[in-house]
């Protein structure tokens, strides 16, 4: 839990952000009934869920060799009317650990299929997380596409009022029209996209009752202050730690090594033999019937030993080739890491940039209002105007969206968002 909360700085973004849209339940309570019912439901997480339960049963059955064994053998001759019938049971006494090493094998395959399976799941919520951002960003364009149309059509009554008093020409009235209509054909497009972005993420979470249009109202988006905080705040060796220790990617490389260690350990103990306890009863149809029991030591030394030795020298370059993969990985994952901190905080500058921007074609728009009634600006400067205004209100959109989508890239890397999902960790040292 400590080492939890020291590296909780891109939750705590997350946090802000689901929070801070408030009163609209689709974008605070449903995010982890998404993320849980895509989990649970998707067809590719269910394939992985089948694979543990094999897995776990290859345990058990591979543990049963520590039971014993029973055999019963029998043949019969027509010509000699001989016949003749052995039952036998084998326990192991001593294999060197023999049994022990399969078991492991079979544990390892187990923990594969477990890595495998948060894989699937990680691949899964990437999407519908990514699906929420983009719902979020298309239902602030839409905010703005309302506005945009609204304030072309005060445009439009604005000029209009001018073009009935002679002060304005009927072209002036036209061309605000065709902008008016623009605008209206920007929102239908947009209002669209929403429905289609909602479409999908009910398609790829399996629940057809998440969320609805009608609870698209709200436009509050994430604290801008917090948001910065914290993204200007992270510890990047801390991101960096525990990406190394969650990244499926590193996980699947440190399992691959573990079989390697465990499959070098099981060739060291093939050079010794295994002990056994054998007990015999034979029924023979022309003698008298037989019992023995004693203790049987079997041992293979093909090729005089020399191709156990060789195969032990071979594991254990593989052995350094694995440790060298597990350090590979966690290169590319840092690399990874970076990327996405780097664009994030790249974003935010862009962002900076277009709110700065926004703020002054806000405050142009009214005096260009008062060069136009004047006769120092034209109409087509007006409109311009309100269009470059709309632009950069979406370009703005856009690159939130984007840099959100990068921050749950993040989250996804170092395991903060399974919990959203339901999903358990898979830690290894």
């Amino acid at each position: 839990m400590r080492l939890y909360m020291q590296s909780l700085r891109i939750t705590c973004v997350l946090f802000f952000f689901f929070s801070s849209v408030g009163g609209d339940e689709i974008f605070a309570g449903q995010l982890s009934r998404a993320l849980i019912s895509a989990v649970q439901n998707h067809p590719k997480v269910k394939v992985a869920l089948a694979e543990i339960n094999s897995a776990e049963f290859s345990v058990k059955q591979t543990r049963a060799d520590f039971f014993p064994k029973f055999i019963v053998n029998g043949y019969g001759s027509v010509d000699d009317k001989e016949s003749k019938a052995v039952a036998q049971i084998d326990q192991v006494v001593f294999d060197f650990g023999k049994i022990n090493t399969r078991v492991k094998s079979q544990k390892i395959n187990l923990e594969e299929s477990q890595i495998k399976h948060l894989s699937t799941c990680r691949e899964v919520m990437q999407k519908v997380a990514f699906q929420y951002v983009a719902l979020i960003g298309a239902r602030k364009q839409l905010a703005f596409a309302q506005d945009n149309l609204e304030e072309h059509n005060l445009l439009v009554k604005f000029i209009t009022s001018r073009f009935e008093g002679d002060y304005a020409p009927k072209a002036d009235v036209q061309l605000a029209q065709v902008r008016a209509l623009d605008a209206e054909s920007t929102l239908a497009t947009v209002r669209g996209r929403v429905e289609q972005v909602l479409e999908k993420l009910r398609l790829i979470t399996f629940d057809d009752k998440l969320g609805s249009l009608e609870s698209l109202h709200s436009t509050n988006y994430l604290d801008e202050d917090c948001f910065s905080k914290n993204i200007h705040s992270l510890d990047t060796s801390e991101l960096v730690r525990r990406a190394h220790e969650n990244s499926v990617e590193v996980l699947a490389e440190k399992i691959a090594f573990d079989r390697m260690e465990n499959s070098l350990k099981a060739s060291f103990r093939e050079f010794f033999p295994t002990f056994k306890g054998r007990f015999e009863y034979q029924m023979f149809s022309n003698v008298k019937e037989e019992t023995r029991a004693g203790l049987v030591m079997e041992s293979d030394w093909a090729g005089m030993g020399l191709q156990k030795i060789a195969d032990v020298k071979r594991k254990k370059q593989q052995m350094e080739v694995a440790v060298q993969r597990v350090e590979d990985v966690k290169v590319d994952v840092a690399e990874k890491l970076l990327d996405l901190i780097y664009q994030i905080k790249t974003q935010k500058e862009i962002q900076e940039y277009l709110k700065r921007s926004l703020d002054l074609i806000k405050d142009t728009q009214t005096s260009f209002l008062r060069q136009f009634d004047s006769g120092h600006k034209s109409w087509l400067e007006i409109l311009n105007l309100q269009k470059e205004k709309f632009s950069l209100q979406q370009q703005l959109e856009g690159v939130r969206t984007q840099e959100l989508q990068k921050i749950l890239q993040i989250s996804i890397l170092i395991g903060d968002l399974d919990s959203y999902a339901g999903v358990k960790h898979v830690r290894r040292s």
